[in-house]
């Protein structure tokens, strides 16, 4: 009998680790395939983390960054950005720098480990100037 406890618990643990895997597994082919699904990227500095508001005991959570290059999206001087509440959170340590990638729902923006930047700076730069240059000069019409 205990053997049969032991085997289904182990069942279930490893079920449940890899459903949490599964659902965090978020692939792009490069760095303007993920850049172009978010709203916003932004080098700054994580302050520490708070409860969102409203919201207490759901494990979401707001982290304050201050910015200290936008990549893309709207310049400001500091970003609250929500994180956590379901397997795919991330974590932020205070004072340290990131590459942050956000998206927007309402008027929050938010964060998670599909977010995370996970190609070299370089090349989610070159792909918000290209991205840039694109909107800037429109392709002409084809001639009749």
């Amino acid at each position: 009998m205990l053997r049969h406890l032991l085997a289904f618990l182990a069942t279930l643990y490893f079920t449940a680790s890899a459903s949490s895997a599964l659902a965090c597994s978020c692939r792009f082919g490069d760095a303007a395939a993920q850049l172009a699904g978010a709203q916003l990227m932004v080098i700054a500095r994580a302050e520490p983390p708070t409860a969102l508001k409203g919201r207490a005991g759901s494990g979401l959570n707001v982290t304050r960054f201050v910015v200290i290059r936008t990549i893309k999206g709207e310049s400001r001087p500091f970003w609250d950005i929500a994180h956590g509440g379901d397997t795919c959170d991330v974590v932020f340590e205070q004072g340290r720098e990131y590459a942050v990638l956000a998206g927007r729902s309402g008027e929050q923006m938010y964060t998670n480990q599909c977010y995370a930047a996970v190609f070299p700076l370089a090349e989610y730069e070159a792909a918000a100037d290209a991205a840039l240059l694109q909107k800037e000069s429109p392709v002409a019409p084809a001639p009749p």
